[in-house]
């Protein structure tokens, strides 16, 4: 039986009571390490016009079941995990439950044409319930100092590839997540 490092060290960790901040730091540099990341991944970068080392620089990585890797919350789907950051570099967080979890977005990676069982569109982004809406500050840029200069010009779109993207090439841009984080579904509402 082969097991891949990457399939049982979230549950050392999980287990390990590490302070989560840490330990997705930890866990982010392992994965990539031991595996890089994912051929769907890699092409999803690519398309974006972001290359696998800016990626990486900004603190994502790939897993093949999001489920069984990051939360039980996440479809069983490949994904490109998209961690977020303040203006100082350190992981955004939200508690839930009296724990506290850093804030991740998940970029399902399978064909978008991919339907449920009954035929319904499967979602191409997630993030935990109860986690909020927050601004995506692409980690490769140095965001205090761009907050410090009031002449600096700062775009504002939808989306962390986009975002990313555009920090790639020199144009400081914050992501938001999509307009679907900014609904509230009443009980009972589609």
């Amino acid at each position: 039986m082969n097991i891949h490092a990457s399939s049982f060290l979230p549950q050392i960790f999980r287990l390990s009571g590490w302070k989560s901040s840490i330990r997705m730091s930890i866990l982010m540099r392992m994965r990539l390490m031991i595996k890089g990341f994912s051929k769907l991944a890699a092409d999803k970068l690519s398309e974006s016009g972001i290359s696998e080392k800016d990626a990486a620089l900004a603190g994502m990585y790939s897993v093949e079941n999001a489920r069984l890797e990051v939360d039980t919350e996440f479809s069983q789907r490949p994904a490109l995990i998209i961690p977020y950051f303040d203006l100082k570099g350190t992981p955004v967080q939200f508690e839930r439950k009296g724990i506290t979890t850093d804030f991740v977005r998940v970029r399902y990676l399978d064909k978008q044409n991919v339907r449920d069982f009954i035929g319904k569109k499967l979602r191409r982004y997630a993030q935990m319930k109860g986690s909020g809406v927050h601004p995506y500050f692409p980690k490769i840029l140095d965001w205090q100092d761009i907050a410090q200069d009031i002449k600096q010009a700062i775009i504002i779109t939808e989306g962390e590839l986009k975002a990313l993207a555009a920090c790639c090439r020199d144009y400081p841009t914050i992501g938001l997540g999509g307009v679907d984080c900014f609904v509230m579904r009443q009980e009972g509402s589609k």
